[in-house]
């Protein structure tokens, strides 16, 4: 997707972007995101399960911001009338003496151009970090913590 520094040369009337997950929560972020970025534009949003080629949990920023980019790359090559393919990851990062939670989102284009964003940080607290030092994901001990079910592909750890 253009950025404020590259825009689009024309508007353009129908964009396909291809998601690396079947994540519902995700796919809808991706729509909003996609619409925003080219308004009036018919906006074609599909999920593809491609694996991310990191651990379930992601222990690092670059460990997670690797995992996004393989999921976008994999997407795109996975649905070539994809314009972009879009990769989003959740990952774990140490700063300091503390852990902190958050999301790195790839776009790729067709041409190997791309962009990375991040979400804001959440500090986790040592009730979470001794569940992912177990190796259990970090949506299980959400779910396991709150007693919700599937946290994931509802609001996500983050919230909507």
């Amino acid at each position: 997707m253009p950025n404020a520094a590259t825009p689009a040369a024309t508007p353009a009337t129908a964009v396909a972007v291809a998601v690396g997950t079947t994540n519902p929560t995700k796919l809808n972020a991706v729509r909003a995101a996609v619409a925003a970025v080219f308004p009036g534009a018919a906006v074609s949003v599909t999920g593809v399960a491609v694996p991310s080629g990191i651990r379930d949990q992601p222990m690092s920023d670059e460990e997670t911001l690797r995992g996004a980019h393989n999921r976008a790359a994999a997407a795109l090559a996975a649905h070539p009338g994809a314009d972009f393919g879009v990769g989003i990851e959740g990952g774990v990062q140490r700063v300091l003496d503390k852990w902190f939670e958050s999301g790195w989102v790839v776009v790729v284009d067709k041409t190997g151009k791309s962009g990375i964003g991040s979400s804001a940080r959440l500090e986790l607290s040592s009730v979470f970090m001794d569940r992912l030092n177990q190796g259990v994901e970090l949506a299980h001990v959400v779910d396991e913590l709150t007693g919700q079910t599937d946290v994931r592909s509802a609001q996500g750890v983050m919230g909507k």
